[in-house]
């Protein structure tokens, strides 16, 4: 009889032993951190994900420079690849003065990617230049309203799919030392395409 309650009695001290030792282990793994999402990678990448989703391209391409090509759709018009190739100060165009600071003149050439005709000058009417001085200025192109601008864009008709275009925008705006030239600028229907640029990278 006494040896069976020995055995009983042993067997309880081992299942509690048993007990013991795996609440510690349990205890170390979280102390250690296997538990811990970070640890395990989990929560890196919940956070890659969700820096992804903030990158996501929302349609707008806002990292362009002069040289750069962007692609403009617009809603119900079409798709056109833009190259701002260049853009010049001009304190005077011929015998034209501006009526703010300077004239900037960006050459562009326009390819249509899409399948519809569009006429150019519809396609500029979507152009904006911001300057981000003390101003804060915005100037549409301006180029048929000044005498002696040699080319400008507005003027080349219509853009056929698959054709490409140049030719010169005017703008009249202020002297400052950061600019924006801006598909799109408060319009819903163009895909928002931003070049920004710096008075020292001017012609």
């Amino acid at each position: 009889m006494k040896l069976n309650i020995l055995k009983v009695t042993l067997g309880i001290l081992l299942c509690l032993s048993v007990l013991m030792a795996c609440s510690d282990q349990g205890n170390s793994d979280q102390s250690s951190g296997k538990n811990d999402p970070s640890a395990t990678g989990q929560n890196n990448d919940n956070n890659e994900g969700q820096s992804e989703a903030d990158n996501k391209d929302d349609g707008q391409q806002s990292k362009l420079q002069i040289g750069d090509t962007g692609t403009v759709k617009i809603e119900y018009q079409g798709t056109f690849k833009v190259t701002l190739e260049s853009v010049e100060q001009k304190e005077k165009i011929g015998s034209e003065n501006p009526n703010n600071d300077v004239f900037l003149v960006a050459k562009v050439k326009v390819e249509n990617v899409g399948k519809e005709a569009m006429d150019l000058e519809d396609l500029t009417g979507f152009v904006d230049l911001l300057d981000l001085g003390k101003n804060g200025g915005s100037a549409p192109d301006y180029a048929n309203q000044i005498q002696g601008v040699q080319d400008p864009l507005s003027n080349k008709g219509q853009l056929q799919p698959g054709k490409t275009a140049e030719g010169d925008m005017v703008f009249d705006t202020w002297n400052t030392d950061n600019y924006q030239f801006v598909f799109g600028h408060a319009n819903s229907q163009v895909s928002k395409t931003i070049w920004a640029f710096t008075k020292d990278e001017l012609k």
